[in-house]
């Protein structure tokens, strides 16, 4: 029987969002300071890497013609040096999710575990979510650490594991914070600084939307 545990990684990456751009203090007649985009990844239409080890997305991937703009402007943004931050909806590891945060911060590594005839829980593999950007695309990939075409299956589809794994749709939040805010936000907080991958935190400090 399989269990799924999370780590997550230390390593700080730009994220993706949709739907939604927020300015700071509702100064709208200039660049935004903060922007939230809120989107779907469609999973059906993942690119499977030769090893059958990576399953790949891009801005493509994004459910609606609005959402894909949002998300292509946001990251133009991104370019002239804001913070780019990425967070899946908690459902994606809601059995293994125990922060009580919406959502949770990329990359994120889920262990799979499975029990030895000895009682003895042992990670069996490992699923990342991780993503990377430039100033047009979003690209959003799921390595696993054993090949996919290994698994039972695999003979029809040899991204089986990815198939079986990922629900219809992952919902995402792209945060971009321009870099001035968030060096005086951080300047405010004094020592304690601001997690960034704490959701919670960083919605409070920069007072984003639900």
């Amino acid at each position: 029987m399989r269990t799924a545990t999370l780590f997550l990684l230390a390593a700080l990456l730009p994220l993706a969002s949709a739907c939604d751009t927020y300015y700071e203090d509702d100064r709208d007649d200039r660049d935004a300071l903060v922007r939230v985009v809120d989107f779907e990844l469609d999973t059906d239409g993942f690119e499977l890497s030769s090893d059958t080890r990576t399953a790949s997305f891009d801005t493509d991937d994004i459910q609606g013609t609005s959402d894909r703009d949002e998300v292509e402007d946001a990251l133009r943004f991104a370019g002239d040096g804001a913070l780019v931050l990425l967070y899946a909806d908690n459902e994606l590891i809601l059995d293994v999710s125990t922060t009580g945060q919406t959502y949770t911060p990329l990359p994120v590594t889920v262990g799979y575990e499975v029990e030895l005839d000895s009682g003895l829980p042992v990670v069996e593999y490992t699923i990342t979510y991780t993503y990377a950007f430039d100033n047009e695309d979003l690209y959003v990939d799921v390595l696993s650490s054993a090949r996919s075409d290994s698994f039972p299956g695999a003979d029809q589809d040899p991204g089986v594991l990815f198939a079986d794994l990922l629900p219809n749709e992952i919902e995402m939040r792209l945060v971009t914070l321009e870099a001035d805010v968030y060096a005086r936000k951080s300047a405010e907080l004094g020592k304690t600084g601001i997690d960034l991958r704490n959701y919670e935190q960083v919605k409070a400090v920069f007072n984003l939307p639900d």
